[in-house]
């Protein structure tokens, strides 16, 4: 009598998995650049404007203490995206994918035959997208 050994998933779910990771990545330091760069131009205008008018400065500091707290706000829940959530949004821009990455995040042992097919159908067309 034969035993199936796993020997771990297939080569194009784990380059598909890391694409999903790399796709995360990419956009949290996108979302990071649309947040910090007009962050950025907003602190070198107050700081202009607090060496043209030192009276002012103590609301200047106020206003880029809160202008922090802002930037802190929308920034934090890019520190812990979830693949999750890549693949979501990946379902949502490409139809190729047929509304199955979240699959990708999910081990294979616990699915499913007809889901394994689907993850590997899934994991080589997200593969070919790149």
């Amino acid at each position: 009598m034969t035993e199936l050994v796993s020997l771990g998933p297939a080569p194009g779910l784990v380059a598909a998995r890391q694409q999903l990771r790399i796709v995360g990545r990419a956009y949290a330091a996108r979302r990071a650049a649309t947040v910090l760069l007009p962050a950025a131009t907003a602190a070198l205008l107050l700081a202009g404007l607090a060496g043209r008018w030192p009276a002012a400065r103590p609301a200047l500091l106020a206003l880029a203490g809160l202008g922090l707290l802002a930037l802190a706000w929308q920034l934090w829940p890019l520190r812990k995206l979830r693949p999750a959530a890549t693949a979501a949004a990946l379902d949502r821009q490409s139809e190729e994918l047929e509304d199955s990455a979240g699959l990708l995040v999910r081990d294979t042992e616990e699915l499913n035959v007809l889901e394994q097919l689907q993850q590997q159908r899934v994991a080589r067309r997200l593969n070919e997208l790149r």
